[in-house]
């Protein structure tokens, strides 16, 4: 079984997109993507939207995290943004900071109610995309947030199938020893630690007790 990858990539995606001609809240949105806090408040304290979106469906709060823009991020929280609002793909601001390993923001969202369970229409979790990108860091505090350590996504990927398949050894440990099932199967009816032995991890198979 293969992660979808595609589904990181277009996370990461959100990097991008000009500004030229923009709408208010499309003029909102490139101020929070790139960090410009002062335009950013302007437009709040003229009644902007907070969760305006831009022309791809994207809500300014994902374009400051993935971004890692925390000032702008804690000027939309304080704005009521809302934490939970979805990309047009279905992500939430907590997945984009799981991929793109930004704690700080992480914190931030979770502190103001981000649901660290939150799914995709294909069923990944905040949790799976910082396994399958090795960023410990985000997987401490969703951890710690009480996160499903075996949530599975439509095809059973868990995060600890997800931290295998990634290569990670530090996020499999994590997962572990957060109480991960390294038992549980996907619809292939393989384990993290067949997924280890096909892929010649030796470390990690060991970690997880495969002969």
């Amino acid at each position: 079984m293969i992660f979808r990858a595609a589904a990181v990539v277009a996370l990461l995606l959100l990097f991008a997109v000009p500004a030229l001609g923009l709408t208010q809240d499309e003029r909102l949105v490139d101020a929070a993507r790139n960090g410009k806090t002062d335009i950013l408040r302007a437009q709040l304290g003229r009644g902007v939207n907070p969760n305006a979106k831009d022309k791809e469906g994207v809500p300014a709060l994902m374009r400051a995290t993935v971004n890692g823009r925390q000032e702008a991020v804690k000027a939309l929280i304080s704005a009521k943004a809302d934490v939970n609002a979805k990309s047009s793909d279905g992500s939430t601001a907590l997945m984009g900071a799981a991929v793109n390993g930004q704690p700080e923001i992480a914190r931030m969202l979770i502190a103001a109610g981000a649901q660290v369970d939150a799914r995709t229409p294909e069923g990944e979790t905040a949790l799976t995309y910082a396994a399958a990108t090795g960023k410990t860091q985000v997987m401490k505090l969703l951890v710690a947030a009480r996160a499903d350590v075996n949530a599975a996504n439509g095809t059973g990927l868990t995060p600890l199938i997800a931290a295998v398949l990634g290569n990670s050894a530090e996020a499999v440990r994590l997962l572990l020893d957060a109480g991960a099932d390294k038992g549980k199967k996907d619809r292939a009816g393989k384990t993290a630690a067949d997924y280890a032995r096909q892929g010649k991890r030796g470390a990690i198979a060991q970690m997880l007790g495969a002969k």
